[in-house]
């Protein structure tokens, strides 16, 4: 019954791609590591359903990675990573976070937390004392990491002008006489500002430049071998894929270099669906934090009025349907949205799977998301038979 439900997916999906495209199989793919018979069901349509997303999302390319109980069993790519040069994806293709650097930035703060360098409900003046206080009130760095502060947000516009940082404090001067919207604590309101804050405390909780605390604490220890901040405006590492947006009519160009020097916290790093999954897997060993700390941002945070944001530090913390499922599952991970592309965590406790997918492509209509949720469904019907 499971197989035949699985089965089902694929079917609907490969009938659904007879619309004038090219053949799905005809798509390029690079396999890295391919899952056990057990999971052969699960993989025909998982692949169906990537490449029916390329071809229905106009997407240059795909890459997909997928654990289970601390063991990565799949990865691959789909698609060019350029297409100029039909260079084919690998699985070892980076690609942008985007704000999935916020998750990687959250268990830093948590590191300095549980060694007593940074209290989550100290002022930010506390570690940033150049920072005005605002009439509204004192802002802290939980506020901060759960989206309640009350600061402004910024998106792409702003991102192109800005200036380049040498220290991630320089990056604070843009939101120092901003007015909060409304009293920190009093409502949600997704802020990129508020984790270029939480990153210039991290720096002067730990005494030492953003980026090498990272790799050290938190990059190295989880086994992120692939993860490293965005430096594309001035030397493009060799294995980037080529980052595209959409435009009128869903032509593709080029993306814009932007200058993410003072962006790396809130979205500035670069990685790959593998280092994703380790990630997913660091949390859930606990292997740079204690159990406790991985609890409290897996929580969702509560605003003054009573109400659950749905959102803890650092990470999304909601059910959601996954595919055609009945019901919801809960879930916790991070989207990440950037010039040049997409990407998704996905986190599931309970069962210990973690799927992430990347793109090289921003614009409307691209939902890797919903992509993440159709492939765990499609590997946790096999696990949940095991």
């Amino acid at each position: 019954m499971v197989s035949s439900r699985v089965l089902v997916f694929a079917s609907l999906l490969a009938l659904s791609s007879c619309d004038g495209h090219p053949p799905l199989e005809s798509l390029p793919s690079s396999v890295g590591i391919e899952p056990g018979s057990e999971y052969a069901v699960a993989l025909d349509s998982a692949r169906t359903v990537a490449r029916r997303a390329m071809v229905r999302m106009n997407l240059p390319g795909v890459s997909v990675a997928v654990g289970v109980d601390g063991e990565i069993i799949w990865t691959e790519g789909f698609g060019w990573s350029d297409l100029t040069e039909r260079t084919v994806v690998t699985p070892e293709d980076l690609y942008p976070a985007g704000s999935i650097s916020k998750s990687m930035t959250a268990v830093g703060a948590g590191v300095l937390h549980d060694r007593g360098l940074l209290d989550y409900d100290a002022p930010v003046q506390t570690y940033l004392p150049d920072f005005p206080e605002k009439p509204k009130g004192r802002i802290t760095t939980r506020q901060l990491l759960g989206h309640i502060a009350g600061l402004q947000n910024y998106g792409a516009a702003m991102a192109l002008r800005q200036d380049h940082c040498t220290d991630l404090r320089d990056g604070v001067a843009a939101m120092q006489e901003d007015t909060l919207l409304w009293k920190p604590g009093e409502r949600y309101r997704y802020s990129n500002f508020g984790f270029r804050m939480v990153g210039a405390i991290m720096r002067s909780a730990a005494d030492e430049p953003y980026p090498r605390f990272m790799q050290r604490e938190v990059f190295e220890p989880m086994g992120m071998t692939h993860t490293v901040p965005d430096t594309a405006m001035h030397a493009a590492p060799d294995d980037l894929s080529t980052p595209y947006n959409k435009r009128s009519f869903e032509t593709l160009r080029h993306a814009q270099p932007v200058d993410m020097s003072c962006t790396l916290a809130e979205g500035g790093y670069l990685t790959t669906p593998t280092d994703l999954v380790r990630f997913g897997f660091g949390m859930l060993e606990h292997t740079v934090l204690e159990a406790e700390t991985v609890d409290l941002m897996w929580t969702s945070q509560t605003v003054n009025a009573g109400y659950q944001t749905g959102y803890g530090m650092g990470f999304s913390v909601q059910p959601r349907r996954l595919g055609y499922d009945e019901g919801s599952t809960p879930t916790v991970g991070h989207g990440g949205s950037t010039l040049g592309g997409r990407a998704s965590l996905l986190i599931l406790p309970e069962t210990g799977m973690v799927v992430a997918t990347m793109t090289n492509v921003r614009g409307p209509r691209v939902d890797m998301s919903g992509l993440s949720g159709f492939i765990a469904s499609f590997f946790r019907v096999v696990d949940e038979t095991d």
